[in-house]
């Protein structure tokens, strides 16, 4: 995972020192926040429900890796807004589907509360309730991008403008799927027996008192580092795919005179 994550850092890098100046300034932001935290926490491995950590030390406690978490979960569906609000400026769409990208950073953001919740007072209903609201974020996007994909038919689209297209809706139709048919029916309900501890004592170990193991199965297997992986690859690849591509955004190409 580290080395992905290195790897990861070093494209961003060099889309960065190439084409930082036709990439829109909060793209740029939000990819660096994204894979610089992927880069952390492919370290500093942790898992908020059970409060383990892969080091002893204050630097993985799972609070800090959630703090960072929620600057990089906003980063990720701040790309995702971004373009999609861009795109919705040059081809106007109704006035609910136009507002569909904000409210996907809305229920992202509310997510982010539930996750501290689940955090901090070992709650299995806040993290089911912060799976739920990151499905609903991407799931709300699925007609505007099905409006969208008709646009990678128009002689006037670039071909970058398409690959991020079809990104975008390869993940919204994925992860949707993923969350509604699988994640949360089968995997995320696990989290309901988990009940709900005191929040100062939950708080106070989130931070402190965490349990540092290196066991596989305690981890809970492969489930766990394909899922945790997936973080640092997938998300990642993803998003270096629409910023590299939304370059062309910026700086359409100049109308020459007939």
């Amino acid at each position: 995972m580290v080395a992905i994550s290195a790897v990861n850092v070093l494209a961003v890098m060099v889309i960065l020192c190439k084409w930082h100046k036709d990439i829109n300034s909060l793209a740029i932001a939000f990819i660096c926040i994204f894979v610089g935290v992927a880069m952390y926490r492919s370290v500093f491995v942790s898992s908020y429900p059970g409060l383990l950590v892969w080091f002893d030390t204050v630097f993985n406690s799972p609070f800090i890796i959630r703090c960072l978490a929620t600057f990089a979960e906003m980063s990720f569906i701040g790309i995702f807004a971004l373009v999609l609000y861009k795109l919705n400026k040059e081809y106007p769409v109704g006035k609910f589907l136009s507002l569909t990208p904000f409210l996907g950073v809305l229920f992202i953001a509310v997510a982010q509360y539930f996750a501290f919740e689940g955090l901090t007072k070992q709650s299995g209903i806040g993290f089911i309730i912060e799976e739920a609201l990151w499905a609903a974020a991407f799931l709300i996007l699925i007609p505007l991008v099905i409006i969208r994909l008709r646009l990678i038919k128009m002689p006037n689209i670039s071909k970058h403008q398409k690959i991020a297209i079809i990104a975008i809706a390869a993940w919204c139709f994925g992860y949707g799927a993923f969350q509604l048919f699988y994640g949360l029916p089968f995997i995320h309900s696990g989290y309901l027996p988990m009940g709900t501890a005191p929040v100062g004592t939950a708080l106070q170990r989130a931070v402190f008192d965490f349990t540092p193991t290196r066991d596989f199965a305690t981890w809970g297997g492969a489930g766990f580092f394909i899922w945790h992986g997936s973080y640092f690859s997938i998300c990642s690849w993803l998003l270096i795919t629409i910023v590299y591509n939304t370059r062309k955004f910026t700086k359409p190409p100049a109308k020459t005179s007939q």
